[in-house]
């Protein structure tokens, strides 16, 4: 009776866990019982058939990530990173239980060890968790999955050897290995991190200036053209030709009602990303028309606004030719950013096939990546020869 509460509290703890790193889209409390009872119940089995400890730590992992895929906004990846981090709290908690205490039935005294590291690993991987993408998370993943075969591998050599070998030695052994290997990934997710905030932001700058050399190209040749403008105009001036110079403004007109209207909502931060592409997207002859409705805040942040949007309109400017219009709308309500990006296709888009398949796979990930962190569901539809992609951001 005594190990089947303690099985239960282990369920329970591991739930509270998995689910506190995990964004839950649905059934909050339905999702968390069925974790708690079949994560009981596989652990109950175990100590009848009594497994290889490494069969029933990837049985766990595989029913969570079951479980998890009807319930929660993140991907299979970001989930069985969540699982085989709990596995390697728990079992160095097992560790460090070895090395403070004799072996004498401490399992209520992992369970608050390995409570009290849950506080902090949690605090430390919350965002981590939805900062990726999947091919690291599966890396990641499989590095967690090492360390616990190493630190289940120590355990066992712990209780063969304890009455021939000095038992705190091996114990301390372990417990420095262990924190090396977390240290390490650590040390390597912060870099990672830190390198792909560098490399968008190298290639924004790297896209300001291309936009920016283009807009002074612009202004040359215009400046030149003007000289032309005023010489041909005082010429139908003075020939009293009003028909010829009727026709020349008119034409001049329709010319600059095709410049873009620079975008002045209350973000600044908005009005540069969306200013950037619609110059950009004019460079190529295609106009972005708007609706924009946001307060001066908008509660994203400052990175994820720049990537989401930057990323739907690179897509959007892609996949559309010269004259077309791209059409995008950003509203602010009190709990979510609602962005809808669409513009003409005269294809069907694959968008797995693409031939900048590399960056425009990245692209869409990242746009994934963001969606999941603010709790949100991608739509991407074609209708009509149009493509629409539209999300709505929860930021509270």
């Amino acid at each position: 009776m005594l190990n089947l509460c303690l099985n239960i509290i282990e369920s329970i703890l591991l739930t509270w866990f998995v689910s506190s790193l995990l964004d839950i889209k649905q059934k909050k409390y339905l999702y968390q019982f069925l974790l708690i009872v079949t994560n009981s119940l596989l652990i109950e089995i175990s100590n009848i058939y009594q497994p290889y400890d490494l069969i029933l730590t990837t049985i766990v992992i595989a029913n969570i990530t079951f479980i998890s895929h009807f319930f929660v906004y993140n991907s299979i990846s970001q989930i069985i990173f969540v699982g085989c981090l709990e596995s390697v709290t728990y079992c160095f908690s097992s560790c460090l239980c070895l090395l403070v205490l004799e072996y004498v039935s401490p399992d209520i005294f992992i369970k608050i060890i390995y409570l009290l590291l849950s506080f902090i690993i949690i605090r430390l991987f919350k965002k981590v968790v939805n900062e990726f993408d999947d091919q690291l998370f599966y890396l990641l993943s499989s590095m967690l999955f090492v360390i616990h075969f190493l630190m289940s591998l120590f355990v066992q050599i712990y209780f063969i050897l304890s009455y021939t070998l000095d038992e705190l030695l091996i114990a301390a052994i372990l417990l420095i290995v262990t924190a090396g290997l977390f240290l390490i990934i650590i040390m390597k997710i912060s870099q990672l991190y830190n390198t792909s905030l560098e490399y968008q932001k190298l290639k924004q700058e790297k896209e300001n200036s291309k936009i920016l050399q283009s807009l002074y190209n612009e202004i040359k040749i215009t400046k030149h053209d003007l000289k032309h403008d005023y010489q041909l105009l005082s010429y139908y001036i003075k020939q009293e030709d009003y028909q010829q110079l009727h026709e020349f403004l008119n034409m001049k007109q329709n010319d600059m009602s095709d410049i873009p209207i620079l975008i002045q909502s209350p973000c600044e931060l908005l009005n540069t990303i969306l200013n950037n592409k619609m110059i950009e997207a004019y460079s190529r002859k295609i106009q972005i028309l708007t609706e924009i409705s946001v307060n001066k805040e908008i509660g994203i942040e400052d990175y994820d606004l720049c990537e989401i949007l930057g990323n739907m309109l690179d897509n959007a400017i892609e996949n559309s030719s010269e004259n077309d219009q791209i059409h995008i709308t950003i509203k602010q309500d009190d709990f979510f950013l609602h962005i809808v990006v669409s513009n003409p296709i005269k294809d069907v888009v694959d968008f797995q096939t693409k031939k900048d398949k590399n960056h425009h796979g990245f692209g869409l990930v990242s746009i994934k990546r963001i969606c999941h962190k603010y709790k949100s569901d991608l739509f991407i539809k074609q209708e009509n020869q149009t493509l629409i992609i539209s999300t709505s951001l929860q930021y509270q």
